[in-house]
């Protein structure tokens, strides 16, 4: 599992426990690791991620608009316990996530 897709994930689970808030806003400031990255193909690897958390009901992803319709903008918590699930059972089945 891509390891910058995974500290966002994890970045909107520490949220959502310190807040009411279940939003992370993808911006330079809270997710420069995902800014860091301009190769499309790349970001589609990071992309995956989350992309595979929203099919399994975890979040609900939301894009840019425009010419930004390839950025990853916000993810909503929908289920904190799905995606807790789905990040430990990727960190268990030997992925490399510490």
């Amino acid at each position: 599992m891509n390891r910058t897709a995974c500290d966002l994930l994890r970045k909107l689970l520490a949220r959502a426990e310190k807040r009411s808030s279940a939003v992370l806003v993808i911006s330079e400031h809270h997710a420069r690791q995902y800014f860091a990255v301009t190769d499309p193909s790349e970001r589609d690897v990071i992309h995956a991620v989350p992309a595979n958390a929203a099919s399994a009901g975890a979040v609900e992803l939301e894009w840019g608009r425009f010419e930004a319709a390839q950025d990853l903008k916000r993810v909503r918590l929908l289920d904190a316990d799905r995606l807790a699930a789905l990040l430990v059972r990727r960190a268990g089945a030997g992925a490399g996530i510490t």
